[in-house]
């Protein structure tokens, strides 16, 4: 079965994690590039929490090249990320310095994405994030 154009977000192929199914799986996350590559999945979607936000493999030059080469080795594309952490952290709702941290945090984020080929990203406008 060729699966190219069916795509998954980063989680759904790993274990619920306290027991969120929208969660970044920190103990899985590269297990998901073979699973889907075993399945026939070659698209995926990047999942950004606010917690722990700078150790997350997108967001450090050492994790960022292992993303690449896992892309690259599993056939795995990644050009979309839901940005998980602007719905739970929203700068547009605070003021202050407060807001410019955390306005710097998308510009990392923005530049972390291009670095790994990621073009689009998904600023979810519901629960905390709300407009």
């Amino acid at each position: 079965m060729n699966n190219s154009n069916i795509g998954f977000m980063q989680g759904r192929l790993s274990p619920v994690v306290n027991g969120k199914i929208q969660e970044f799986p920190w103990g899985n996350w590269q297990q998901e590039f073979i699973v889907a590559n075993r399945i026939g999945l070659t698209i995926m979607e990047w999942t950004l929490d606010q917690s722990r936000l700078y150790e997350s493999p997108l967001m450090t030059r050492l994790g960022q090249l292992e993303i690449k080469k896992l892309s690259s080795d599993f056939g795995i594309k990644i050009p979309s990320l839901t940005g998980d952490c602007f719905m739970q952290s929203p700068f547009w709702k605070m003021s202050g310095a407060e807001r410019k941290n955390r306005q710097n945090d998308l510009i990392k984020i923005l530049e972390s994405c291009d670095f790994v080929g990621i073009s689009k990203i998904v600023i979810p406008l519901v629960d905390g994030g709300r407009l």
